[in-house]
């Protein structure tokens, strides 16, 4: 997910069973969109049993992976000490602290400039080529400050819970959230919801191509964004690499169902974070196999992907099973990394002696007791816990690094807690593995991740959240400010990118440009007309005219000559026109925007 190609790093397809057919997105209509709430995902347990739950989890990924088990002679019971490879990395944010005085600073840090110019210019484009002459709604370009609004009122979405999208505008007073309807009209967000784009359609690859990006459509957003996490701030040492589940139950061709995940269905990313805080570091979207041929050692692959912005610096990165092999842990080794995960029985290159659970001096280990085995700077760990686990690491650690557990064990019909020894690299995995799993908590904390068809949405708005997240884990860190709650630190974030701005139809929204001139009528608002496919009744006239002209701002249909000028113009406006057979004055309700105290919205 980071500036170059998906495809370097992608993993096979779960064999879920589950038939994916492939959809253009852009030819289905916009669905009725609503949220949901994205169920909390539990942090990592402090029990090593969790090693065996992840097993399950990432079986289905893995069966064309497996290897044939191959006994190797080099391992030794003699272990010693390795030393440990220099760190100098400079831990912290990594920009000047002085522009960084509000929560919103934080937030732009990863929103930058380009972000907003990129979704702007995209929107537009994509409006105007999908929209058609049979379109009845007007379509006014959207601007930066627009689309901040627009992104203010999707992150107060979080904090305001509802059953559904339009109840955010509801009139009702037991529902009603003024908030909502002062910024923008309903009609509004939802339109630039069904044109929000981030790449030209125009310029898409050739399907099946050699050089295809199945994530085009949503790449140019992930390369300004991916590369800012890393830019802005420099990680602890511990690393933690997992799978994130972007929950999604459309139809794309890369979803993948993990039984084992919040959701089970939804696109797939390899994701990097520090371990101590969920920082997000880097992620890789998993866009599915090339062709039909089955590649090996993809765990490994996906794991130097992510890694390569900071191998060779002396990092610790903690993983699990699915991605653990004594192969890939040699590599990084070479590359100064030092690393540490549960590994499954059947790997390649294993101690069988001390990893097959049918061996017989693991059927004897009792609980608390461990095998070791070295080769190199390579350890091989096996500790019986409920189950046997096995861990490969080659960061340094001694078993005076190990602490004592408490297991409740059942003695003589009664349950009693006892202490049982666990080994120090036990210890520094369950501390160290959870920073995906702690950052996969804070983004769905108040996320509001919409229903719908379109793939890409749901990647973005993920995006987003993780922008929140780590803006408000800088925020935390810095010096010069107090912490504050995540609730508080979003809640700052919407109300700054607003700014008391109002982007209803009758505040002045920006106009595209007409054939019709354009004339100031006032200091608030450049009226100009728009030309509609259909007729309606014209509002100045007193006798009932068809008019297919409506001035923009106001929203009122009028005839070119003279009403707009009138309607415009003069407070008592309506005009009495002989070359319609007398006068016959419509129906009370009609006239100008204020005339009862109340705005009129646009029509058409």
């Amino acid at each position: 997910m980071a500036a170059a190609s998906s495809s370097v790093c992608d993993p096979r397809n779960h064999r879920s069973g589950v038939n994916i057919h492939f959809v253009d997105e852009d030819e289905l209509p916009l669905a009725h969109f609503v949220e949901h709430r994205v169920s909390e995902e539990e942090f990592y347990s402090d029990e090593s049993g969790s090693s065996d739950e992840e097993s399950d989890e990432s079986t289905s990924d893995e069966d064309m992976d497996e290897e044939i088990v191959a006994e190797a002679q080099d391992w030794s019971d003699e272990i010693n000490l390795r030393e440990d490879v220099e760190f100098q990395e400079e831990v912290g944010i990594n920009v000047n602290s002085e522009n960084l005085r509000s929560c919103l600073d934080f937030f732009l840090l990863f929103f930058t400039a380009e972000v907003w110019t990129l979704l702007v210019e995209q929107t537009n484009l994509y409006a105007e080529q999908k929209r058609g002459h049979q379109e009845s709604s007007v379509w006014y370009p959207v601007t930066i400050d627009e689309m901040k609004g627009w992104v203010s009122l999707y992150l107060n979405m979080g904090l305001v819970t509802k059953p559904n999208l339009t109840s955010y505008w509801s009139t009702d007073p037991s529902l009603s959230s003024p908030f909502f309807p002062s910024i923008m009209p309903r009609d509004r967000f939802l339109q630039i919801l069904r044109y929000l784009h981030f790449a030209d359609n125009t310029q898409a690859p050739r399907a099946r191509s050699a050089d295809c990006n199945k994530l085009y459509k949503i790449q140019p957003f992930l390369d300004l964004i991916i590369p800012r996490f890393q830019q802005v701030y420099k990680p602890q040492r511990q690393l933690a690499i997992d799978e994130t589940l972007i929950k999604f139950k459309g139809k794309v061709h890369f979803r993948q169902y993990l039984p084992m995940k919040p959701g089970r269905f939804g696109i797939k990313a390899f994701t990097l974070a520090e371990s101590s805080t969920g920082y997000l570091l880097n992620s890789k979207i998993y866009t599915g196999k090339e062709g039909n041929v089955v590649e090996r050692d993809l765990g490994k692959k996906a794991v130097l992907c992510v890694m390569e912005p900071f191998l060779d610096k002396g990092y610790y990165v903690f993983m699990d099973n699915y991605y653990t092999s004594v192969a890939l842990f040699e590599e990084l080794e070479e590359r100064k990394t030092l690393a540490c995960g549960t590994v499954r029985s059947n790997r390649s290159g294993l101690p069988k002696e001390i990893c097959g659970i049918q061996e017989k001096k693991v059927k004897q280990l009792k609980r608390g007791e461990s095998l070791y085995r070295q080769k190199g700077n390579v350890t091989c760990v096996t500790w019986r816990d409920r189950k046997p686990v096995s861990v490969l690491a080659t960061i340094p650690t001694s078993d005076a690094d190990g602490s004592a557990i408490q297991r409740s064990v059942k003695v003589s019909g009664t349950w009693e807690k006892r202490d049982f020894a666990r080994p120090g690299v036990i210890d520094k995995y369950n501390t160290y593995m959870g920073g995906v799993d702690l950052s996969d908590q804070r983004v769905v904390s108040y996320a509001r991740l919409m229903r719908g068809v379109v793939w890409y949405y749901k990647v973005f708005f993920y995006m987003l959240e993780v922008c929140v997240s780590n803006a408000h884990i800088l925020h935390s860190k810095s010096p010069d400010h107090a912490s504050i709650t995540s609730f508080n630190f979003r809640k700052s974030v919407v109300k700054a990118l607003v700014e008391g701005k109002c982007f209803r139809i009758d505040a002045g929204l920006p106009q595209i440009p007409v054939a019709i001139p354009e004339i100031w009528f006032n200091r608030d608002h450049f009226h100009h007309l728009i030309s509609h496919d259909t007729r309606s009744t014209c509002k100045v006239h007193i006798q009932e005219v068809k008019t297919s002209y409506t001035c923009a701002i106001c929203g009122v249909r009028m005839c070119i000559e003279p009403c707009f000028k009138r309607y415009h113009t003069m407070q008592d406006y309506y005009f009495d026109d002989s070359r319609y057979g007398g006068s016959r004055r419509l129906k009370e309700g009609g006239g100008r925007p204020f005339r009862r105290g109340r705005r009129r919205s646009l029509r058409n």
